[in-house]
């Protein structure tokens, strides 16, 4: 007999309402109308619930170009905040309105609290995949924190799988320099991720190693697996031929100093190294002249 199929996960941004509380009563016909209206640039002041931090020059360069040919096809979502407005959605469309040159931009303006801006400005950058992994993580943590949701709370309510969740999350337990190198895009989260276990020192030393020789994150995984293996033990020394410690004992007695025996290679045709220890000058001449004789003549 097969089994029911799961039910379908919620679609991304759906449910919103089961973890948002309302919003508040509208102030004006402006604040629940879905008509668009055109809202001078410097009325709008930017959302600091924005989870996104870093928008790439270029890629704002490329769209104020389009603005500057087709306008803005897409209006921005706003609230109201003091005599102004305070984006919720769409920092990326309005930035690159005032790189274009224009004075006006299409936005729609809603009435939303804090914690219902900050959900719609994520779920938006998530939709978009406008986040990097960095920012993504923040987002998730920040998103939890605001509404006491687990993981799989945020995972249903933003359409991504939990191990997804649990994965961004556990980068933000990495060295902040090392956090960076992920946001600016030098390494990957999987390059990343096996670092976290690494003290910040050698966390730093280790990512700055990968992202300029570029390893690969299996590569980074069999670096670490390798670190963690125990050394194996020390070989033990071979036997000494009882003859050269004797022949070793006597020459020490006769000179009255260390001496060592080093075999390179025994048998008919041995060969090797005698080595006499001395600890100052006068020990030197001593030995000088016992060998030599000097002392007789």
């Amino acid at each position: 007999m097969n089994k029911p199929a799961p039910p379908p996960r919620k679609a991304l941004g759906r449910g919103l309402s089961a973890l948002l509380p309302p919003p508040a009563a509208p102030a004006a016909a402006a604040a629940t109308s879905a008509t668009v209206v055109a809202l001078e640039l410097t009325q709008i002041q930017p959302n600091p619930l924005q989870p996104r931090r870093h928008f790439a020059p270029a890629g704002l360069e490329e769209l104020a170009a389009s603005i500057r040919a087709q306008g803005v096809l897409q209006p921005v979502l706003v609230r109201p905040a003091g005599s102004g407005y305070e984006l919720i959605a769409g920092e990326r469309r309005f930035r690159a309105a005032q790189l274009a040159g224009l004075e006006r931009i299409p936005a729609l303006v809603r009435t939303f609290n804090d914690e219902r801006t900050f959900a719609v400005a994520l779920i938006e950058n998530l939709q978009r995949a406008d986040l990097n992994p960095v920012e993504q993580a923040q987002a998730f943590q920040e998103l939890g924190q605001r509404f006491r949701l687990t993981q799989e709370q945020i995972a249903q309510q933003t359409g991504k799988d939990r191990t997804t969740i649990a994965n961004a999350l556990r980068l933000l337990r990495l060295e902040p320099s090392v956090l960076a190198l992920v946001a600016e895009g030098r390494l990957s989260p999987g390059q990343a991720r096996p670092l976290i276990p690494l003290d910040p020192e050698h966390q730093r030393t280790l990512a700055q190693q990968i992202a300029e020789q570029g390893w690969s994150a299996r590569r980074v995984e069999e670096h670490l697996q390798r670190l963690a293996r125990p050394l194996p033990p020390p070989a033990a020394p071979a036997p000494r031929d009882p003859n050269e410690v004797d022949a070793e004992t006597q020459l020490a007695r006769a000179l009255g100093a260390k001496v060592a025996i080093k075999a390179q290679k025994r048998g008919p045709k041995a060969r090797g190294v005698i080595e006499i220890a001395y600890f100052d000058l006068e020990e030197f001449q001593r030995l000088f002249e016992r060998l030599t004789g000097a002392a007789g003549r």
